[in-house]
């Protein structure tokens, strides 16, 4: 069945989650991804809603009249509906991942899906080029013409258009978001911390050594590159002009994503390093914003 194809797409084999805790905007983020995959969601709980419905009722997030008026829907698919559209509207979607990460080693679906390993990092204001503008919640990157005076600092990106975030992975699976509507030229992606910061392109742009992997937009279209070898991404447009990147660290994995539509643009194999990775930005044109 067509809908099945889509949730093996988007529950990916080889991506495993880590427990979702973080601040209020993460939640409401993630619950921007829940509305947006409902649909998909819906049809795969319709065939294991029993199993949600036990754990909401004896975690008490359900009071045990909603657990009866639920269980007495016999269809599948109304029945996920009703659950879902409860849990959304009353704003338990934070209860409804802890319940779901608490049950995803008797549910291998599970691992795999977005929410559990959504994060939103922030660009290290030190690392970010003085030809680039970061605004104040750390999360836009904007080209800009006038020079931003930043002081030196041996983290930072001196030549090129280049900023890194603050967080290191080192091991875990991390997914973000990257809207790229504002930027016509851009490269989004990963970096370890050892990449360059002054040099020539090929030792500080991202996707030209190898120390770094993006996806890269220019005038003449979409394409990822890593250790100077570029890949042409048969893409006109993306849907909604968001990215999604997904890095495996145990596994030396990176996924770039089509973010509105969880399909997988493109993944590399990154191998395995003792240092950390982080992700990293450059903006030739426009603006770029980390969902938060």
């Amino acid at each position: 069945m067509q809908w099945r194809n889509q949730v093996i797409s988007w529950l990916h084999p080889h991506l495993y989650p880590c427990l979702y805790t973080g601040p209020s905007r993460r939640v409401m983020a993630t619950q921007a991804v829940i509305r947006r995959q409902k649909p998909l969601l819906k049809r795969w709980l319709s065939s294991n809603m029993s199993f949600l419905l036990d754990a909401l009722d004896s975690k008490e997030i359900i009071s045990r009249d909603f657990y009866h008026s639920a269980n007495d829907i016999q269809n599948g698919g109304e029945r996920a509906g009703y659950v879902l559209d409860f849990i959304i509207d009353t704003g338990l979607v934070h209860e409804l991942l802890e319940v779901l990460n608490d049950v995803k080693d008797q549910y291998p679906q599970l691992r795999t899906w977005p929410p559990l390993y959504f994060c939103s990092p922030t660009i290290n204001r030190d690392s970010v080029n003085p030809w680039l503008d970061c605004n104040a919640d750390g999360r836009t990157l904007t080209a800009t013409e006038l020079h931003q005076g930043y002081p030196d600092h041996s983290e930072r990106f001196a030549e090129w258009k280049v900023a890194l975030c603050s967080e290191n992975f080192s091991s875990g699976r991390h997914y973000w978001e990257v809207c790229v509507k504002q930027a016509q030229i851009f490269r989004v992606g990963i970096a370890y911390a050892v990449i360059s910061r002054r040099g020539s392109q090929c030792e500080t742009w991202l996707g030209l050594n190898r120390a770094s992997w993006c996806l890269c937009r220019r005038p003449n279209g979409y394409f990822v590159a890593h250790d100077g070898i570029e890949t042409p991404l048969n893409i006109s447009q993306l849907e909604k002009d968001k990215i999604g990147v997904l890095v495996d660290v145990d596994q030396g994995l990176l996924y770039f994503y089509d973010g509105s539509t969880e399909s997988v643009l493109y993944m590399f194999r990154i191998g395995h390093s003792a240092g950390s990775v982080h992700a990293a930005f450059m903006v030739g044109q426009g603006s770029i914003t980390i969902v938060a």
